[in-house]
């Protein structure tokens, strides 16, 4: 907007350059109304102090008119089309009328108006003797223990009037005499202890704090004849003391975070810092922060709270050995002394779970309790947040820990968990044909494996022996296997090959080896023995229970599965009694 202003303004100046015409006033020009506010203070030309209850009015715009307040200060607010001067009239009974001109432009504010009102040369109407002392100001409300940093003196002042409520004129000037009441002692004082009142009937003096913190109460007396008048009013307070090691404390926002899992982890620590009598410090109290491990802001403020935050982030040095950084907070006390507190907070690992039993039997219908921990390295718990579900497949229900999200917590006792599965659904043995189970298998399978370059080759006999068994339980098994092997060749494809045959062996009569083999890359010879322990996988996305149900399935039916693998394949056999 300011620019397409500028051009307005400056192309009719050059059109009338041309055409030899007078240019135009730039502040005649016409804009949209906008709001001007007018700050100032009114005070009396003799004694700076602020008048109260003036009238300040706008000559042009007689509507726009205020008062000011106990300070003098006054806020005028008009709306404007144009830059011009404007009138500001003030005027107070027993003060001269004063007329200010200032330059206001539309929407700019005027700050720092200052209005000095003459006293009236005529008689003022003459107040009667002292009759009562009322309180008037103190400023600022509250100090600080002396030697704290705060500001450490306080102006109090009290007004005479007479007995209409009128102050004491100088005819009648009375002297006042200034004594503390309750107070917290310390060595505060009053100077001066005693004044005469001057023009409005005002009497000043002021407090100086002492090196302890409570409410302090002003008695202000006159002595008259017959009587005394007094006023004792509780107006000033006393706090913000050195820090004090009995009320310094430090809290965490998080007492656990995966600092030894990666670098940039953070949490806020904050110290909360109290003088002896439990205040809040002074406002802007330095803490220094340090820590064991990791990196922390070095220091901090407190705020009107007494608090002071500080962010921590795991990075070098990291608390190998047992998980704890230990976090300190250092400030000075009033003998010059470094107090201190510290906390711990706990950098957690990468989780390691172990499980028992890690073999089992589950009888048809029967049930089965698992203790399982899960912790990192230092055997701490995981941090907040983080998720244990355990999966139940294969007609077992689980119950238990078995969905559970990680509090934030340091105690090694949320470490160990619990769960029992149950066969809620006992198996119907029944003969199976376990070629006709498998092609069906295949088929759900050949998207995928189209899209995978993956072929199937099943070879069986024409006519095999059904196998014992429960028909979804085996089901399970092939479509665990397959799937495996359907994954072990899925970056660049293969032959996905079944071959059905009655066991040779003549240990094993009515026995059917079912063979399932993929030219995958193949399972390393590191981890081939550990691929049926429950919760063991190299999958990202894996629970490590496929293959453990697999062989738990297979070993109810009272069957057997081995496998092999080398460097260009896998092939799994699966072993299972004919009903013949």
């Amino acid at each position: 907007m300011k620019k397409i202003y500028l051009l307005l303004f400056t192309l009719p100046f050059l059109f009338f350059l041309m055409t030899g015409c007078d240019s135009t006033n730039p502040e005649d020009q016409l804009t949209e109304a906008q709001t001007v506010n007018l700050y100032g203070q009114v005070v009396n030309a003799d004694t700076y102090d602020p008048i109260e209850n003036a009238v300040v009015a706008i000559l042009e715009y007689s509507q726009n008119s205020t008062s000011t307040d106990q300070e003098g200060y006054f806020n005028l607010t008009v709306e404007l089309e144009k830059a011009e001067h404007i009138h500001i009239v003030t005027y107070r009974n027993t003060y001269i009328e004063d007329t200010l001109l200032v330059y206001a432009a539309p929407g700019e504010d005027v700050n720092d108006i200052t209005v000095e009102l003459a006293p009236t040369l005529q008689t003022v109407v003459p107040s009667g003797d002292a009759a009562s002392i009322v309180f008037g100001n103190v400023d600022p409300t509250s100090i600080g223990v002396r030697e704290s940093g705060s500001k450490e003196v306080a102006m109090i002042s009290f007004i005479v009037q007479d007995s209409t409520g009128l102050p004491v004129d100088a005819e009648h000037a009375v002297n006042v005499n200034f004594t503390l009441g309750a107070s917290p002692g310390g060595g505060l004082f009053m100077s001066p202890a005693s004044g005469v009142t001057r023009v409005g009937g005002v009497v000043t003096t002021y407090l100086f704090s002492g090196d302890s913190a409570g409410v302090v109460q002003i008695i202000a007396t006159v002595d008259l004849p017959g009587k005394t008048i007094l006023s004792k009013p509780v107006s000033i307070a006393i706090h913000g003391g050195f820090p004090h090691q009995d009320h310094l404390g430090l809290g965490f926002e998080k007492i656990n975070i995966p600092g030894l899992v990666r670098y940039g982890e953070a949490t806020s620590i904050t110290a909360f810092v109290g003088d002896i009598y439990g205040n809040p410090v002074r406002t802007g109290t330095s803490v220094y922060f340090t820590t064991s491990g990791g990196i922390v802001e070095g220091s901090a403020l407190t705020d009107d709270l007494g608090t002071a935050s500080v962010t921590i982030i795991s990075a070098e040095p990291l608390p190998w050995s047992n998980g704890f950084s230990t976090v300190t907070a250092r400030t000075a006390d009033q003998n010059e002394d470094m107090i201190e507190v510290s906390g711990q907070i706990l950098f957690s690992g990468t989780p390691i779970i172990t499980i028992s039993p890690t073999t089992f039997a589950l009888s048809n219908g029967g049930s089965q309790v698992f203790n399982f921990r899960i912790c990192d390295l230092n055997g701490n718990p995981m941090s907040s947040g983080q998720k244990i579900v355990v999966n139940a497949q294969g007609g077992i229900v689980a119950a238990g820990d078995i969905n559970i999200t990680m509090d934030d917590t340091q105690s090694q006792a949320s470490t160990y968990f619990s769960f029992a599965i149950t066969d809620s659904d006992p198996d119907k043995i029944e003969p199976v044909n376990v070629e006709f189970l498998i092609k069906n298998l295949i088929d759900r399978w050949r998207p995928r494996m189209t899209r995978n370059k993956i072929l199937p080759r099943i070879q069986c006999p024409p006519t095999i022996p059904p196998v014992k068994g429960d028909r979804r339980a085996l089901e399970q098994v092939f479509t665990n296997v397959i799937q495996n092997a359907i994954n072990a060749m899925r970056d660049q494809g293969g032959i996905l090959g079944v071959r059905i045959e009655p066991t040779s062996s003549t240990r094993t009569m009515n026995m059917l080896d079912v063979h399932i083999s993929d030219t995958g890359p193949g399972i390393p010879e590191e981890i081939k023995d550990r691929i049926f322990e429950p919760f063991f996988t190299t999958s990202k996305n894996g629970t490590g229970l496929g293959l453990a149900i697999t062989k738990r399935i297979v070993a109810a039916h009272n069957g057997q599965i081995n496998v092999n693998s080398f460097p260009g394949g896998t092939v799994f056999t699966i072993t299972l009694p004919t009903e013949q």
